[in-house]
């Protein structure tokens, strides 16, 4: 009788779940505003008292609230999460209207 073929390998382990986002983080972006439009990357380059105004957006869409740390002062941001779909911005203004084309000759 041959031998029997070993047992394959286990599976890996599935990888953890993500935890969950802060209760409401996504509703918590409307009313603030990116960094980026500011031109900072972080949380912590924001001057003390306008933290809780701003948010930061990673190039994978991961979101962090930024927040005053109250024991230095300081702004940091809070744990990563993911808003899908991402929250509604207010709609831009529309465009004024083109001016009609001049009438043919």
């Amino acid at each position: 009788v041959p031998p029997r073929p070993p047992p394959p390998p286990p599976s890996p382990a599935p990888p953890p779940p993500l935890s969950p986002p802060p209760p409401d983080a996504c509703g918590s972006l409307l009313g603030r505003t990116s960094l980026r439009s500011l031109g900072l990357m972080y949380c912590s380059e924001l001057p003390t008292g306008s933290c809780d105004s701003y948010y930061y957006l990673g190039k994978a869409g991961n979101h962090r609230l930024c927040h005053e740390r109250s024991s230095r002062g300081d702004c940091m941001s809070s744990e990563i999460f993911y808003c899908s779909p991402p929250p509604a911005l207010p709609p831009s203004p529309l465009p004024p209207p083109s001016p009609p084309p001049p009438p043919p000759r």
